[in-house]
């Protein structure tokens, strides 16, 4: 597991989905696991049975979860959390569609970690496909300390791209990695 450089506003989170779709498009989202940071220690919430020992994190039921109970940042968050929670997907598209002079880019949360200097990414780089597929095998374990990493990275970015006052980003028209201004906030995203 991957460790945090430190911050305390908001908690970083991660959340694992088992989508639905209707006619191609995804239409509900049920929560299987939520992860949270908060810069010491790391919480899962989730119904799946797991061993808190092996896990090495607080484990809690996920009806246990309000998400009004602290401020959260994650990453490429479902429509759930609505400004409920800070989105750096959403925040980064918004902030480098002028730089870029387009809508917006999607980046995968590794990507952005590692072009704004967040250390101590994971070697492994799990895709959102492995991720459900380990969970539907079973591997709640592997999954939630997946989870766990995502949420970490979460609150390392935000705190350091607040921090900094800017964002990096990928042009890829030229290869470049420029960056724009941001005052990052939970009021930015409502």
């Amino acid at each position: 597991m991957y460790l945090s450089s430190g911050g305390i506003d908001m908690k970083g989170m991660a959340v694992l989905y088992d989508f639905e779709f209707e006619d191609g498009y995804r239409k509900d989202a049920d929560i299987w696991l939520i992860a949270t940071w908060d810069g010491n220690k790391a919480v899962v919430y989730t119904d799946a049975s797991m061993s808190e020992k092996i896990l090495k994190a607080e484990l809690k039921d996920l009806s246990e979860w309000d998400i009004n109970d602290d401020e959260y940042v994650g990453h490429n968050l479902h429509s759930l959390f609505d400004g409920k929670a800070f989105d750096i997907l959403k925040a980064t598209k918004q902030a480098s569609a002028p730089v870029l002079q387009n809508e917006g880019k999607r980046f995968q949360l590794y990507d952005l970690a590692r072009w704004n200097g967040v250390r101590g990414i994971p070697i492994e780089f799990v895709t959102r496909m492995r991720k459900a597929t380990a969970w539907f095998r079973g591997q709640h374990i592997k999954s939630a300390r997946w989870a766990i990493e995502d949420a970490i990275m979460c609150h390392d970015l935000f705190n350091k791209v607040k921090r900094k006052g800017h964002v990096r980003f990928l042009d890829a028209k030229t290869g470049k990695r420029p960056s724009a201004s941001v005052s990052w906030s939970i009021a930015e995203e409502e």
